[in-house]
């Protein structure tokens, strides 16, 4: 018997700690995935965060007035005789940071400019200008070294500190972001502006909150007890607020396997290890290759596999219980009988776990058999009664009406989910109790409760209504049906089906107050309201229109009163006559329904309308108008105004044209020399001075270029030209131009013979040239730029790509605008004319062409355009 016994347990043993030892490893496996994932994120997060910093400070570098201000304060600091006026214009400086920059960003806890001599220039805490900042501090917050050799607009970030000079929290970090100021010139920097960041954010992002939503989980307790995010410093040193070490950031030493293998190998680490108090847990890290700090997200190993542990403990007590109960049959069952009622049994507890399909194998003619039979007939029925209890049960919890059940005694026997949601009771605080004041809110007597009772106990139904009471105290309208139920046994039960009709009773009583409301707001509203009916002729043409009702403000707006219920033909004399697009509006929108705005003289009235009119029913409209007369009449004055600026504009850039060409060729002849040989330095010094005129004669041809845009007076010669040979002959300035930027240039020829287009030549050559002349302007020297032409369909398709300085995102909707420059344009040229592309799309389209671009910020923009060839 004990050999039967171990050859049936040892397999189920082994088959289960297997199975758990498994489950156990995929466990982990999965959970370190897990939490590589949320390190990821929470990385992306953080290195997001300081990056909006770094365009801040970036951002309030740009402002002209901190720039100019800071130059003039550089200036007098230079001459102790003007220290006072230095401290004066400082603390004006300091208070324009205050008022303008720092009341709109509650994070920042205070702004000092700092001298590349290490000294202050402007602090809003109060520091003496002129005074010298310690030297630790210089390395180690203001990287002075550092923000001379970044470049203009370039912000960078401070190691993370601990601020305890303001009184803060430990708990709270501080950083720098720092950035150099440059003057007008743009020569080389004057000054750092440093922003002192108050880090509060930064926390809140590693918080113990955010943890728990990392860890939430049902069941068990969940994952989030020991979760922990938080950063650590180069210098092994904690950097956040840890939950397992609360009140040591900046003072807690980290010299765990993920921070050794980051700070000394560059490698991040995911896996089990044990954390810098000891404590064996799940990791992984996050290792930022050029930043001072790096990311760990841990959770204990205890908390994280508790399921199994409890698994495994409870394997061990069902083998040993297990064990023990066949033991004891085996002394008093063998062979045949044993494993035939163990048959039966092991379909009963089937049966009792809610399985009714489990049928007896344990067949014969004796009384186990029978038994045998027995059990699955039974099984049979309970199926049959189950699944119609089953779809009763579904369809009572489901339903949106509350249902209540009751012994006459006033006990409380089941509530559905609906009486739940209603009340805000759950069945566990009520059922099996009597609770007979647990909804009353005191509107019904105790001789009303005692006459529905009397009711229900004479076996009568009835209809009622409550104002019943919730849990929190708050009450609802109900309407219920009661209805006694006789159970077997004699037992009776109460069934109360009601219905929150609160919502309903509230929308009645506004529907009530709705007519009242909305005839004051008529009477209020400022613009004119006319609500009228349309009268049609023989024909179906809309003839005239009678007043059905107006508000005061018509009176007032048109003057005319006194006009509910009659013809407009009566109210204004002639204006059928006068005025016969007015009422053919009005009678297209009363009969289509479709409405119109518009705006339209009335002659009869002498007045400008703005109109909106909308049809309420058929063969009625409504016209809601503002008197816009004043308005056109300005409108009117600025058009005269602005075609008076254009003429001017025009005026003085055909005047400036002239005298500027006569100059470009008086130096043209002196560059050939046609006057005598020059020497080198004059000759540059022309070359300069004819690039300086050529600039501005093409800044003067893009605006009044523009001009003739925006006025409609531009046009095309439509003739057969070829695009490769108009590109053929911008590609040798293109060159040339690259090789004096030590840029590296590629063409790319197309593959098939491009056939003509119908344009004009010269226009598509300037498009050449303005989307060259971009590129090479706005890449860096030896970077790239990459040019093609191909056939796409029935088009040829142009295409420059550089690897410059890339447009913003969020300015990229505008870079086909008139005047428009991305911010970051002017660190590779400080000034231009911001109209190449505008006239670019504008040639392009006047061709029945497209034009677009893509471009990443710091990497590099790609401009294309597509001309239709001839057909």
């Amino acid at each position: 018997m004990l050999v039967l016994l171990a050859t049936a347990l040892l397999p189920l043993a082994a088959g289960s700690w297997y199975a758990v030892d498994r489950s156990r490893g995929y466990a982990e496996a999965q959970l370190i995935q897990n939490l590589t994932f949320a390190a990821e994120q929470t990385e992306g997060q953080v290195i997001y965060f300081f990056e909006t910093q770094k365009a801040r400070a970036a951002d309030w570098s740009s402002d002209g007035h901190i720039r100019e201000e800071a130059e003039a304060i550089a200036i007098l600091l230079a001459d102790p005789a003007q220290l006072p006026a230095a401290q004066e214009r400082a603390d004006r400086l300091a208070t324009y940071v205050r008022e303008n920059k720092m009341v709109l960003e509650a994070d920042i806890e205070s702004v000092e400019i700092i001298g590349l001599d290490g000294n202050y220039v402007v602090s809003t805490e109060g520091m003496p200008i002129g005074s010298a900042v310690a030297p630790t501090v210089l390395q180690e917050t203001f990287l002075l070294e550092k923000a001379a050799t970044v470049g203009y607009g370039k912000a960078f970030v401070s190691p993370i500190i601990a601020d305890l000079t303001h009184g803060h929290d430990e708990r709270v970090v501080h950083f720098r972001a720092n950035v150099p100021l440059y003057p007008a010139s743009n020569e080389k920097p004057i000054a750092i502006l440093s922003l002192h960041v108050e880090t509060v954010e930064l926390s809140d992002l590693l918080s113990g909150e955010f943890q728990m939503r990392l860890g939430a989980s049902s069941g068990g307790g969940g994952l989030g007890e020991t979760l922990d995010v938080y950063l650590v410093s180069d210098r092994q040193v904690l950097l956040t607020p840890s939950r397992l070490a609360e009140g040591l950031t900046l003072r807690q030493r980290v010299n765990t396997e993920p921070i050794r293998a980051c700070f000394g190998e560059k490698r991040e680490v995911s896996g089990r290890y044990a954390n810098y108090l000891g404590q064996e847990v799940f990791g992984a890290s996050m290792c930022e290759r050029d930043a001072s700090w790096m990311l760990l997200v841990e959770i204990g190993v205890a908390e994280a596999m508790s399921p199994f542990d409890r698994v495994s403990w409870f394997l061990a007590a069902f083998t040993l219980v297990s064990a023990a109960a066949i033991i004891l049959v085996s002394f008093f069952v063998s062979g045949r009988y044993a494993r035939r009622i163990g048959e039966n049994k092991r379909v009963i507890e089937e049966i009792g776990t809610g399985n009714f399909a489990a049928r007896s194998r344990a067949a014969g003619r004796d009384e186990i058999g029978a038994v045998a039979r027995g059990i699955d007939a039974m099984a049979e029925k309970l199926h049959d009664k189950f699944a119609q209890a089953s779809k009763l049960s579904a369809i009572v919890e489901s339903g949106l009406e509350s249902i209540l059940v009751t012994g006459t005694d006033g006990t409380i026997q089941y509530v559905n989910a609906a009486w739940e949601r209603m009340t805000g009771w759950k069945r566990e605080e009520v059922v099996g109790k009597a609770m007979p004041g647990i909804l009353k809110s005191g509107t019904k007597s105790a001789a009303d409760y005692g006459e529905l009772w009397a009711t229900l106990k004479e076996g009568k139904s009835l209809r009622t209504a409550f104002v019943n009471k919730r849990k929190d105290g708050s009450t609802y309208d109900a309407e219920s049906v009661i209805f006694p139920v006789a159970l077997l046994g004699e037992e009776t039960i109460y069934v109360n089906v009601s219905l929150d009709v609160t919502d309903r009773k509230t929308e009645q009583e506004a529907a009530w107050k709705s007519a009242a409301r909305y005839q004051t707001l008529f009477e209020m509203l400022m613009n004119g309201f006319a609500y009228c009916r349309m009268i049609y002729g023989a024909d179906g043409k809309a003839v005239d229109f009678e007043y059905v009702n107006v508000n005061k403000a018509f009176e007032t707006q048109t003057g005319l009163k006194d006009v509910e219920g009659k013809k407009v033909s009566e109210v204004v004399p002639g204006i059928l006559e006068s005025d016969p697009a007015l009422i053919e509006r009005y009678g297209r929108v009363a009969s289509t329904g479709t409405p119109e705005k518009f705006e339209i003289f009335v002659k009869a009235l002498g007045q400008w309308f703005d109109i909106s009119v909308y049809r309420p029913e058929k063969g009625y409209f409504v016209a809601v108008f503002d008197v816009v007369t004043e308005r056109k009449k300005a409108e009117a004055r600025i058009k005269e105004l602005d075609a008076l600026k254009n003429k001017f504009i025009t005026i003085v850039s055909h005047q400036f044209r002239t005298p500027l060409n006569a100059i470009r060729w008086n130096i043209e002849a002196l560059l050939a020399e046609q006057l005598g040989a020059l020497k080198p330095e004059q000759k540059e010094f022309l070359r300069v001075t004819y690039d300086a005129n050529t600039d501005v004669i093409n800044r003067i041809h893009d605006l009044l270029t523009a001009m003739d845009i925006e006025e409609d007076r531009v046009m095309i010669q439509r003739e057969e030209v070829s695009v490769e040979t108009i590109w053929n002959g911008v590609i040798a300035d293109w060159k040339k131009r690259c090789a004096l930027k030590q840029l590296a240039c590629a063409y790319a020829p197309p593959k098939t013979a491009i056939p003509a287009v119908i344009g004009d030549g010269e226009k598509i050559r300037e498009v050449f040239e303005k989307l060259v002349d971009n590129a090479v302007t706005y890449t860096p020297e030896k970077g790239k730029l990459e040019a093609s032409l191909e056939m796409v369909d029935h088009c040829v398709r142009f295409v420059m790509k550089d690897t410059g300085v890339g447009i913003p995102v969020i300015e990229q909707p505008r870079v086909f605008t008139r005047f428009f420059r991305a911010s970051n344009a002017s660190s590779m040229k400080a000034d231009s004319s911001g109209l190449g592309l505008y006239i670019s799309k504008h040639f392009v389209e006047l061709h029945s062409g497209k034009i677009g671009f893509e471009s990443v910020e710091g990497k590099g923009s790609t401009f294309w355009f597509e001309l239709p060839v001839k057909s």
